[in-house]
C-alpha cells in the first residue's frame, strides 16, 4: 500500500521540511469567517469540504471498496455537549440527529459508501473523529484539515480528478509521528 497526504494546501507553499508556510490559511471550521484567516465565506469552506468527501468517494470508487469500518473513534457521549456549538458554523446546512447518527458510531461499524458523505462532515467538522479502515486501504484524518490515505497505488486518472476538485495529492506521505520526551510515538 501507498501513503498519500490529500489536502488544500499546496505543496509549493512548505519549507524544506515540510511544514506549510501561509499562517493565514484556515485550518479548521472554526477559522471561518475569522479576519486572520482572510474571512473566508461559509460557501468557500463548503466547497472544499465537498472536495474531500468526493475525493474519498473517487477513491474507494476506483478500489471497489463498498464499505470501510470506524476505528479509533472519538464522539461526544452527550448531546448537551454539542449544544454549545449550535450558534457556530459547525452545524450550519448540516443535519442530524444525535441519537440516530452520533450515538451508534462505534469502532467496528461498517459505514458504507453512500453513508459517507455525513460521516466525513461530521469528521471534517469536528464532531466526531475516527479513522476509516478496511482491507483495500485505510482513511485517517490529522489536525489542521490533513487528510491521509493508504491504498494501492491511485490511478492517474483519479489523482487528476482529485486535483480538479482543488486538492492537492502527494504519494509516500503519511501521517506525521511525533515522539514527546522519549516516550510513545504519538500520531
Amino acid at each position: 500500500m501507498i501513503s498519500y497526504r490529500i489536502t488544500k494546501y499546496d505543496p509549493k507553499e512548505r519549507d524544506e521540511r515540510g511544514s506549510y508556510e501561509n499562517k493565514n490559511e484556515w485550518t479548521s471550521i472554526s477559522d471561518i469567517g475569522r479576519p486572520q484567516y482572510g474571512a473566508t465565506s461559509f460557501e468557500a469552506y463548503e466547497k472544499v469540504e465537498r472536495a474531500y468527501i468526493e475525493a474519498i468517494k473517487l477513491i474507494l470508487i476506483s478500489h471497489e471498496i463498498d464499505t470501510v469500518t470506524v476505528d479509533s473513534i472519538e464522539k461526544w457521549e452527550r448531546k448537551e455537549q454539542l449544544e454549545a456549538f449550535r450558534s457556530t458554523n459547525v452545524f450550519r446546512n448540516l443535519h442530524f440527529n444525535f441519537e440516530t447518527d452520533i450515538q451508534p458510531l462505534g469502532n467496528g461499524l461498517e459505514i458504507r459508501l453512500g453513508e459517507i458523505d455525513q460521516v466525513v462532515k461530521l469528521i471534517l467538522r469536528e464532531i466526531v473523529w475516527m479513522n476509516l479502515v478496511g482491507a483495500k486501504g485505510n482513511i485517517t484524518f490529522g489536525y489542521d484539515y490533513y487528510m491521509y490515505v493508504e491504498c494501492a497505488a491511485l490511478q492517474c486518472s483519479t489523482i487528476t480528478a482529485i486535483q480538479k476538485l482543488g486538492l492537492f495529492v502527494e504519494a509516500g506521505i503519511g501521517p506525521r509521528r511525533i515522539i514527546v520526551d522519549g516516550g510513545p510515538a504519538l500520531e
